[in-house]
């Protein structure tokens, strides 16, 4: 069902914020596995990860998000673009990595966010 399926990728997504990067990539993987392209519960679940104090779960769901949202995605490659501008260097790498994977050839609004 819909609603047992929101329910999962939710605690899948959970685990973006494992202190173990390795937990936090699976996770990541898992919800590419569990969801379509575009799913909006689980590009909303990451989405709420890109706040996160701890700087390894800001770029497991940058990674992630990367990965579910569908290429030229505005609203993900705006909160990709946010990320740009975090305090941490690894981060801010991590964001432009996945800004790239999003933005298509050209895009002048991601090309604007750099």
């Amino acid at each position: 069902s819909e609603l047992g399926q929101g329910t999962v990728i939710a605690a899948v997504a959970a685990c973006l914020s494992d202190k173990e990067e390795s937990v936090q990539d699976a996770a990541a993987q898992a919800l590419m596995g569990l969801s379509r392209p575009g799913d909006e519960t689980a590009l909303r679940a990451v989405i709420e990860r890109l706040g996160d104090r701890a700087s390894q779960n800001r770029c497991a769901a940058l990674r992630a998000l990367a990965h579910l949202a569908d290429r030229g995605n505005p609203a993900a490659i705006a909160v990709v673009a946010e990320r740009l501008e975090d305090s941490l260097a690894k981060v801010r790498a991590t964001a432009a990595a996945s800004l790239r994977k999003l933005a298509e050839r050209g895009d002048r609004n991601a090309i604007a966010c750099v």
